[in-house]
């Protein structure tokens, strides 16, 4: 494993809470998967035998409905743990999981301090604050959904993506617009109405190509918007 994914895991929201002798035990045992882009990394209903931590690309989580179809459930970039918080005790994942990019992902293995009682203790700590932050994180995006419209969303993607990738200003689109307009809850039509109507607030760019030329204007929109929604 690289210094680089060893720094990135290390500092995860995930290990970063843990002591420094349980977080050396995880990662001395933990090795990296290099993945190409559509590839699953697991699927419903397989063994959560590892935690998982993305430091590299980005990956999806969904679900398959009685009749076939994919429910997008989120998009994970690099430093988040995309493990059902429940692999500690050999749990099944409760969605399946598929790279929308190319990827490097860290394998923890619990096993590594399941013979420790404090570590395990401690490990469990983490996985209740993993478990709160996936919830928190599922909150905030049923409150997107509830209260800010199409192009209010995508703003407000926009603004976090850029400040994700270290590019506030102008950056590529981390996966394709089929898969950004099912993770902002709305249409690819829908999707292409609302880059058209943030040229406004200073967004311009052609395919996965974006720039933002006002980063303030299009925050105020967002802001503005968000707030005549919700009095609404």
């Amino acid at each position: 494993m690289s210094r680089k994914d060893l720094e990135i895991a290390r500092h995860s929201a995930f290990l970063s809470g843990l002591p420094e002798g349980v977080r050396a035990r995880l990662l001395s045992r933990a090795h990296v998967r290099r993945l190409g882009r559509g590839v699953p990394v697991f699927l419903q209903g397989d063994e959560a035998l590892y935690f998982q931590i993305v430091v590299e690309g980005w990956v999806k989580l969904y679900r398959l409905t009685r009749g076939g179809d994919e429910a997008l459930i989120d998009v994970l970039g690099a430093g988040l743990c995309i493990t059902d918080p429940r692999a500690l005790d050999g749990a099944r994942h409760a969605l399946s999981c598929e790279t929308c990019a190319e990827c490097r992902i860290v394998l923890l293995d619990p096993g590594a301090v399941r013979a420790c009682p404090e570590a395990r203790a401690a490990l469990a700590d983490a996985v209740l604050r993993l478990r709160d932050g996936q919830m928190e994180r599922m909150i905030r995006q049923l409150e997107r959904l509830k209260l800010m419209s199409a192009s209010q969303r995508l703003a407000t993607f926009l603004l976090e993506t850029g400040r994700f990738l270290g590019q506030p200003v102008e950056f590529i689109l981390p996966y394709d617009k089929h898969l950004l307009a099912a993770h902002l809850g709305m249409k690819p039509e829908s999707l292409s109405r609302a880059f058209g109507r943030l040229r406004a607030f200073g967004v311009t760019g052609a395919q996965k190509q974006v720039r933002i030329s006002d980063v303030g204007a299009l925050r105020a929109h967002c802001l503005q918007e968000a707030e005549v929604l919700a009095a609404a």
